[in-house]
């Protein structure tokens, strides 16, 4: 029976961290862990990539005409997604979850109003960057981790610029092809110089956060 236990536990383990089973442990990438230590560092995992993304949201300056902020929020992102890989939607889904209910973890705030506001594609943008660029940010290399972290920035300016736009032709009454050419120049063209270089920054970041964190673990 309590082997029947561990083996279960080991299963929830690999299914919350992302991992796979090897007999009884699981393997997080390059790290093999117990299931207890396995789900420790999922939820660990969570609450810091939460923390990073909210704090570095708050971390904004606006500028005129320009209805959304600069944030060190791309950076952040990044990060959790080169760092996390596959694990990476996880994050970025509690992060999303939370300031819909209420927690002010966003750039404006927070609450289930926030759906409504000018840059809420940008946080799906979020979760379809984590669930692709995280996949796609592996293996690990320099190059993988670089191709990740540029990924990051189409996937998330997609729905971010057509949110925007769809925003502006309802609030501004501006015309489908103008709303569309103003979000395009406000939501994604002056941001793409300042974002190349925060994706290259934590591409780089990752890579030696990586290589530490297996090393040590050998």
């Amino acid at each position: 029976m309590p082997g029947a236990v561990a083996s279960l536990l080991a299963r929830a383990a690999a299914a919350v961290s992302g991992g796979r089973l090897e007999d009884d442990l699981v393997r997080v990438e390059g790290l093999m862990l117990r299931p207890g230590r396995a789900l420790l560092l999922s939820l660990a995992e969570t609450v810091a990539g939460v923390g990073l993304l909210a704090v570095s949201a708050r971390t904004s300056f606006t500028l005129p005409g320009i209805p959304v902020p600069f944030t060190l929020q791309t950076l952040a992102l990044t990060l959790v997604i080169t760092l996390l890989g596959p694990r990476a939607w996880r994050t970025v889904a509690a992060y999303i979850a939370a300031g819909l209910l209420g927690a002010p973890v966003f750039a404006m705030g927070g609450g289930p109003g926030y759906i409504a506001s000018p840059s809420f594609g940008y946080l799906l943008g979020f979760l379809l960057a984590a669930a692709i660029a995280g996949r796609l940010s592996r293996p690990a290399t320099r190059r993988g981790l670089l191709r990740g972290a540029l990924l990051v920035l189409p996937l998330v300016y997609l729905p971010g610029a057509l949110w925007l736009a769809a925003w502006l032709a309802a609030v501004k009454g501006l015309a489908a092809a103008e709303a569309l050419k103003a979000a395009l120049w406000s939501g994604v063209l002056v941001f793409i110089p300042w974002d190349v270089f925060k994706a290259a920054i934590a591409a780089q970041a990752s890579h030696k956060l990586l290589k530490h964190i297996y090393k040590t673990q050998q």
